[in-house]
């Protein structure tokens, strides 16, 4: 990260809860995750790794990674934690998470900053309060997310990323903002200013994927947040996401997030859904 100002956090949900004791929970959401139990530990486990989270510590999980979040009571009692689901954008087109390596565990000072900030977020006033204090929780977000990702080490990745982002960030937030419109290869192009062959062939040198590819993974991110975060009927936010046929939307859906949509929405909704 470079500054505070290269990011933006488009949204943000604080929580606090218990959890049973060998409860197994399945996650993969378009937003960042910190978590810090304050009674018993995590065990999380990766597509790559796993990590224990002892009371007190932390855990940084990048937005779209597949987890299990495995949760230990002690003492006969369960499990306690406290959280920050975050959706953020680095220089409006990288989630940041993804720049670095998770779940990453975070111990010492930095694990006790950001429960002192993960408290001021849980004890501070309503959001729908005085803007001062709308304004004063957002800074504890940023926070407590610029503290997680400033202890974890770099994605293998994370070049690439930046890359990206200097050479196709304007194009990757063009489609963003037109996730909803019937588009072609021949749209991207144009937008980009480039030919097919040439387009195709910096979105795989960079993106790692066809501009289609793209374009479909921005509209599945997009359906997922709104599956989350509102009440709005399925075929709804398929179309507005740019899917024409609901059938096509779902089998897309589950093959990217492990459940179909509503599913997807009954198991992993967030509190300001």
């Amino acid at each position: 990260m470079e500054t505070c100002l290269d990011i933006r956090l488009n949204a943000f949900e604080p929580g606090v809860g218990d959890m049973p004791d060998g409860w197994i929970h399945r996650k993969c959401i378009p937003f960042t995750i910190i978590v810090q139990p304050t009674r018993g530990s995590y065990v999380i486990t990766g597509p790559d790794h796993t990590v224990r989270i002892a009371t007190g510590e932390a855990a940084l999980i990048a937005a779209e990674v597949p987890v299990a979040f495995a949760h230990h009571g002690i003492g006969g009692k369960p499990m306690a934690a406290r959280w920050l689901h975050v959706q953020a954008t680095w220089r409006e087109v990288i989630e940041p998470g993804a720049l670095v390596a998770t779940p990453h565990r975070i111990t010492g000072e930095t694990a006790r900053a950001i429960g002192d900030a993960l408290g001021g977020l849980l004890g501070g006033p309503d959001p729908a309060g005085r803007m001062d204090q709308r304004f004063a929780r957002t800074g504890f977000a940023y926070r407590v997310l610029g503290l997680a990702l400033g202890s974890a080490p770099p994605h293998p990745r994370a070049e690439r990323l930046l890359a990206a982002a200097a050479r196709l960030g304007p194009l990757n937030a063009w489609m963003q903002e037109h996730v909803h419109e019937n588009l072609g290869i021949a749209d991207i192009a144009r937008a980009a200013g480039l030919s097919r062959s040439r387009l195709h062939a910096l979105c795989v040198e960079h993106l790692g994927q066809a501009p289609m590819a793209q374009l479909k993974d921005l509209r599945l991110a997009a359906a997922a947040r709104d599956l989350l975060t509102t009440s709005d009927p399925v075929a709804e936010i398929a179309t507005r996401t740019g899917f024409r046929n609901p059938f096509h939307f779902s089998r897309e859906f589950r093959r990217r997030y492990g459940l179909p949509p509503r599913e997807y929405r009954d198991e992993q909704r967030l509190a300001f859904g």
